[in-house]
């Protein structure tokens, strides 16, 4: 004759379970919102040459102060002087925008969206907000890629 044998079930939780979608917000991993760089920030350079960058001890080869002038001529302003530091083989940039009231400036926001425009982006390497000797978070250096 076959033995059996009896399987004991777990006893019910004591305390109500969590409707899903409270359980899912829970345990939902965080959305990551991007930091207020450039994307290019994050491209390669040799570990001197991104040191000697962010701490702004390259010469500068231009720089030029949009602070003052409204929103169209500080971009006319600009996009005449990267195009010609372009066409020069210009290495490293400084752009002074102003901080603007309360750190929000229109010229300050507007930059990296200006270098992004099509005929200026391929050739920035990087940029990133200057140290304070250079303007601290009202200024900016760019870094062009070199002309191979």
């Amino acid at each position: 004759t076959p033995i059996k044998t009896e399987t004991k079930l777990k006893p019910a939780p004591q305390h109500p379970l969590k409707p899903i979608a409270a359980r899912a917000a829970v345990t939902a991993a965080p959305k990551l919102v991007p930091a207020p760089s450039s994307h290019k920030s994050s491209f390669q350079t040799d570990k001197r040459t991104h040191q000697k960058f962010k701490d702004g001890q390259m010469d500068f080869d231009g720089s030029i102060d949009l602070h003052g002038m409204t929103l169209a001529e500080a971009h006319q302003a600009f996009s005449k002087f990267i195009r010609a530091h372009i066409k020069q083989h210009s290495r490293m940039l400084l752009v002074i925008t102003g901080k603007g009231k309360g750190g929000e400036g229109i010229i300050r926001t507007s930059l990296p969206s200006w270098i992004d425009e099509a005929d200026i982006d391929h050739s920035v390497l990087k940029f990133a907000s200057a140290s304070a000797k250079h303007g601290g978070s009202g200024a900016f250096y760019i870094l062009l890629r070199r002309a191979r």
